[in-house]
């Protein structure tokens, strides 16, 4: 596992831990190699520093490496040019694991939080209107879903927050934070932003749910391969739903009214010939809630629907349920044809040992990550053993 950052001098350092499982403790253990310095950041010149640690430090092959964990970015994780891709140059059995918490989060893309003085007219207007208070956010890329509480929070005090950097607009004596102020206000009166706000707040809390449980401690590897499938679906069927979509309309028509915000018609729009001799092939909305629902709501559903389809390959959801279900002494003619595949295992053999397993007391059965670490006599660790596998 590998990860690079700059440190507080601005020197880019690459942080490395090797996994592995330890046959005197019977179990995986993970150990902090090294931070090593970085004088250039593009894939070759990180490939090279691994590859140093790996046959110079470590004194290994790469041959005896089963998979690369890194992050998302291109450098990292391109499968042509990246390290990923170099590392399999070396071995091509290699696999290359990213983070599930991690791809959900870049799936989306409280560091920050507002002034003292700010933040304290935000409290006093809530009072006044009996509203409680929820802390604003600000979007942050590296801290996970927090773009779920930064919309919650707006959504929440909407009717605070106009009133507050309207109190700020007029009490203000700096020319640039009034002029920021009445930029604020014309944006977040719009029926766009608040359509926004009503329509990613639901979508995110899936996505938050997700996000918790791929981050627990004991986490069960079946289970994490069935949320990412259901939340597919859950896209899926949201995109389809005719009511879901009604219904956030509505809340945003009912919400522009309270505050007397303006929803605008939609513009007539004239045919182009010059793209397409055809004009059936041009679709425009007669109303705001079509033309919403195409232009927008569709839109956002398809590029998370993409994200989680291009970060959540097919092969590496296979593996996962694979493993998973060996764990639990259940697995299936296709897990076994998988495991065989990627580990060089023969799948007669395995499922004889799976079928010895079941039959001996105390074989600690389950598919969560606790489950590799609990042996009863040796057996799980035999079995593991036998797929080369560090859970």
């Amino acid at each position: 596992m590998a990860d690079e950052t700059s440190d507080c001098g601005h020197h880019e350092q690459i942080s490395v831990i090797v996994r592995f499982y330890d046959e005197s403790l019977n179990k995986p253990v993970e150990y902090f190699v090294c931070m090593q310095r970085l004088t250039a950041v593009d894939a070759q010149s990180i490939f090279n520093s691994l590859d140093g640690i790996v046959v110079n430090q470590l004194g290994l092959s790469w041959l005896d490496i089963i998979a690369v964990c890194f992050d998302g970015v291109s450098t990292m994780a391109g499968n042509i040019n990246g390290v990923q891709a170099k590392c399999k140059e070396k071995n091509s059995k290699i696999f290359y694991v990213h983070c599930h918490a991690h791809c959900l989060n870049l799936v989306l893309i409280d560091s920050i939080e507002a002034s003292c003085i700010r933040h304290s007219i935000l409290e006093t207007v809530a009072n006044q209107i009996n509203l409680k208070l929820k802390t604003l956010k600000s979007i942050s890329t590296t801290r996970w879903a927090c773009r779920y509480e930064a919309v919650a929070a707006v959504k929440n005090n909407y009717t605070a927050i106009i009133i507050a950097i309207q109190t700020i607009c007029d009490t203000t004596k700096q020319s640039e934070v009034r002029a920021k102020s009445r930029g604020l206000i014309l944006q977040l009166k719009t029926f766009d932003f608040i359509f926004a706000l009503n329509m990613l707040h639901p979508i995110l809390l899936l996505i938050v749910k997700v996000n918790s449980c791929l981050q627990a401690e004991e986490l069960n590897l079946l289970t994490s391969t069935n949320l990412i499938q259901s939340l597919k679906q859950k896209l899926y069927q949201l995109r389809s739903d005719p009511t879901f979509f009604n219904d956030i309309y509505c809340d945003t028509v009912k919400h522009c009214e309270e505050n007397k915000v303006a929803i605008p018609k939609v513009r007539k729009r004239k045919i182009s010939t010059k793209i397409d001799y055809s004009a059936n092939n041009q679709y425009f909305a007669d109303t705001k809630e079509k033309e919403l629902r195409v232009s927008c709501f569709n839109v956002v559903l398809d590029d998370l629907l993409n994200g989680l389809n291009n970060r959540f390959n097919q092969e590496t959801l296979n593996l996962i349920l694979a493993v998973g279900n060996v764990l639990k002494l259940e697995p299936t003619k296709e897990n076994l044809l998988c495991l065989e595949s990627a580990f060089e295992v023969d799948s007669n053999d395995l499922n004889g040992e799976i079928q010895l397993l079941r039959n001996i007391p105390g074989v600690p059965l389950g598919s969560t990550t606790k489950t590799v670490v609990v042996t009863s006599d040796g057996c799980c660790t035999l079995l593991l053993r036998r797929m080369h596998v560090p859970s």
